[in-house]
């Protein structure tokens, strides 16, 4: 079977200059729930599942150049 079509939205605001970068992110910030893939079993008990995106993740990153 087809799975449904999504969209995601990720967001990061972020300083940088020439020596380091940090930045607040924040992925999947509507925290859709998408249907990746489909995991079938076959046999008597048989079951059907779906593979899923990860929900929101917000976080700091941060980076250093020496």
């Amino acid at each position: 079977p087809e799975l449904p079509a999504y969209d995601l939205l990720n967001l990061r605001l972020g300083f940088l200059n020439e020596r380091w970068d940090v930045a607040l992110f924040v992925n999947n910030a509507l925290d859709e729930r998408a249907l990746l893939a489909l995991d079938q079993e076959r046999g008597t008990l048989a079951r059907v599942g779906y593979l899923t995106n990860p929900p929101r993740t917000i976080g700091i990153s941060s980076r250093i150049n020496f």
